[in-house]
C-alpha cells in the first residue's frame, strides 16, 4: 500500500502547509456532522477545515523526484508526442489520479496517465498563471 499523506493550501495566509494530523473530533467528544474537523500543521497550529484545502499525495514522483500531489500542474508529452500542460486530478469512476490536459501543442489536448514521465512546474493555488494559455 502506498504512503498516505497530505499538504494543505491555507486560503487565509496564501501559503502551503505541511499537514501533520487531520483531526475528526474536538476535545473528548466526537461529533457526527464533522463541524469540528481540523488540520494540524507541522508548525503545531490547528487550522479549521474551512481554511485549508487538502491536497493528497499520489504516491508518485516526477522525473526530478518531486512528490506529486493532487492539483499539481505538470508538463508531459501526450501519446502523440505533443507537449502538454495539465493538472493532476482524481477520477472517481476509475479510482486513480491522472493528468487532465489544460493546454499544449495544437495537435491535441490529451489527458495523460501518471505512468509516463512528467515534470511538476507548480500547483493551481500558488501558480494559477501557468494555466493561462
Amino acid at each position: 500500500m502506498g504512503e498516505i499523506k497530505f499538504i494543505g493550501w491555507d486560503k487565509v495566509d496564501k501559503r502551503m502547509i505541511q499537514v501533520y494530523n487531520i483531526c475528526f473530533n474536538a476535545g473528548n467528544s466526537v461529533y457526527t456532522d464533522n463541524t469540528f474537523v481540523c488540520v494540524m500543521g507541522t508548525d503545531g497550529v490547528l487550522y479549521p477545515k474551512d481554511r485549508i484545502i487538502l491536497r493528497q499525495y499520489t504516491g508518485l514522483k516526477d522525473r526530478n523526484s518531486i512528490e506529486a500531489y493532487h492539483k499539481d500542474i505538470c508538463k508531459y508529452k501526450d501519446y502523440a508526442g505533443n507537449n502538454q500542460i495539465g493538472v493532476i486530478e482524481w477520477a472517481d469512476l476509475s479510482a486513480r489520479f491522472y493528468i487532465e490536459s489544460v493546454g499544449g501543442d495544437d495537435e491535441g489536448n490529451q489527458d495523460g496517465d501518471l505512468d509516463r514521465e512528467f515534470e511538476i512546474i507548480g500547483n493551481i493555488h500558488e501558480n494559477p498563471e501557468l494555466l493561462k494559455g
